[in-house]
């Protein structure tokens, strides 16, 4: 392909420019991050993940132990501002870490701010962080080595755990 077919491909409709940042991504579900280009992040998570997504209606999520056995097989969705954001939880090594994700490159996450609240109320346990949204070109271990997430190890798990093994969880974006 010639210089100037691959410009039209590249150019931005509205500002006719050649974006400067990364045209591909890794896809927001943790155990894929296969490289994808960034308009086409909503098509690969229908057509590839459609049974392991689960749009979230509500920032709250009850979190069970099937969703810690199990959490790097789901991609959790949630649009808020007409802005999708990918809460996630993985674990690695033992811990269990949380952040936030957006669909946005790192000049639109830098504009958010993320709080994930975690509790029982039965043993007044309770574990919370604020911190920075990632953008959607971070992979895990970027997201896991910059700290800004909310790391548990077993021992805060079982802490939050209500008699049914389940414990609260609330995320909030905000500007």
């Amino acid at each position: 392909m010639d210089a100037s077919k691959l410009k039209t491909y590249l150019k931005c409709p509205v500002c006719l420019d050649v974006p400067r940042s990364k045209i591909f991504v890794p896809c927001p579900h943790t155990t894929c991050e296969k490289e994808i280009v960034f308009k086409q992040v909503e098509d690969h998570i229908k057509r590839v993940h459609q049974d392991m997504c689960r749009v979230l209606k509500r920032p709250k999520k009850r979190i069970n132990n099937c969703v810690l056995r199990n959490c790097d097989r789901k991609l959790y969705v949630w649009e808020h501002c007409k802005v999708q954001f990918f809460p996630q939880i993985v674990k690695r090594n033992g811990d269990w870490y949380i952040w936030v994700k957006i669909k946005e490159g790192p000049i639109g996450a830098s504009q958010w701010k993320f709080s994930v609240k975690m509790e029982n109320k039965d043993t007044v346990y309770r574990m919370e962080l604020s911190g920075s949204v990632h953008p959607v070109d971070w992979k895990v271990d970027q997201q896991v080595e910059s700290g800004d997430c909310l790391r548990m190890g077993s021992k805060n798990v079982k802490k939050l755990q209500d008699v049914e093994e389940c414990f609260k969880t609330e995320f909030k974006v905000f500007k």
